[in-house]
């Protein structure tokens, strides 16, 4: 009599990918000036921005708005840092030292930087920086797109809570100088402009009761560069099918045994994992296995491995008597 034992051997073939950070530059793509002392007044088109009081006490504020999504890359990323460096060139009351922080505030309403431009005769920090009247299609004090959409409260609607914030000291420093503003909650804002394009209206500098600042715009990178710069630092969101396991008892094919994907660990949080399988061969055939991973903003990724089946068979013989 003879006899004869199956064993199988579950192989699972998959491959390992590598997370690297990156970093992108982004300039922007609008920026403009408003000022409480021209409620109708505009500047979204000269080579200066202004923030901080003048010396008779009214405020200049400066928004600006970055391309976000359109600057990163289309797959899934998880944002990991992100900074804003501005450089200032002139600084009001004889850049005594300022005490007050400046502010970046996330804009909770759409804009429209104009073509508007103060004249550069006027672009003081003293008694100057006086905007022009606006056009249509500025931003100004009172309208979000003059003369057409209103700001629910004058000087534009943002969150209250700041997003991050700097002592910009001028007397410490040689003019120009670069002031960058990191932390808070720039990353996130980030990541939220990137997933969600439409409500990304970027954000108001505001120095409110400190001295005037006079900044590069955007335009100055046609003249003495140092022109505002969005750091963004990046991991791609990605999943990597369970590693080989040299043998698994039986035949089971349930994931307890075969595992999951695994996920990039900044990308991890609040997502689901789904499968599917696909049956190869017969018995000691394979079974392809689809993940679905859904991330947190909706966006999906997959992988897939195949599980194989290996049979292999031991003979023997024995005479019975």
């Amino acid at each position: 009599m003879s006899f004869e034992t199956r064993t199988f051997v579950l192989l699972i073939i998959a491959c390992f990918k590598v997370h690297a950070q990156e970093t992108v530059s982004i300039l922007p793509s609008d920026d403009a000036t408003i000022s409480s002392e021209v409620l109708n007044g505009a500047d979204g088109s000269s080579i200066v921005m202004f923030s901080g009081n003048n010396d008779f006490g009214f405020e200049f504020r400066t928004l600006i708005k970055f391309d976000v999504a359109g600057a990163l890359p289309s797959r899934a990323i998880a944002i990991t840092d992100a900074t804003i460096t501005l450089r200032l060139n002139r600084a009001g009351n004889s850049r005594a030292a300022d005490t007050t922080d400046t502010l970046l505030r996330r804009l909770t309403r759409d804009w429209a930087e104009g073509d508007s431009a103060t004249p550069l005769a006027n672009t003081g920090v003293g008694g100057g920086g006086g905007l022009p009247n606006a056009t249509t299609g500025d931003v100004t004090w009172e309208n979000s797109v003059y003369d057409s959409v209103s700001w629910t409260t004058p000087g534009g609607d943002f969150d209250v809570t700041p997003s991050a914030s700097l002592l910009v000291d001028p007397s410490a420093v040689s003019l120009p100088a670069d002031f960058t503003w990191t932390g808070g909650s720039l990353a996130a804002d980030v990541q939220d402009m990137s997933d969600n394009a439409a409500t990304n209206f970027g954000w108001i500098l505001m120095n409110e009761g400190g001295f005037s600042k006079r900044w590069n715009s955007l335009q100055a990178q046609n003249t003495d560069g140092g022109a505002p710069i969005l750091y963004v630092e990046f991991v791609p969101c990605e999943i990597t099918c369970p590693p080989y396991q040299a043998y698994l008892p039986g035949s089971s094919t349930d994931t307890v045994i075969t595992g999951l994907p695994t996920v990039t660990d900044e990308c991890s949080q609040g997502i689901t994992i789904t499968h599917n399988d696909t049956q190869q061969g017969c018995f000691a055939g394979s079974v392809e296995r689809t993940f679905t991973v859904t991330l947190n903003n909706g966006e999906q990724l997959s992988c897939s491995h195949v599980i194989l089946l290996r049979e292999e068979k031991f003979s023997s013989s024995k005479q019975l008597v």
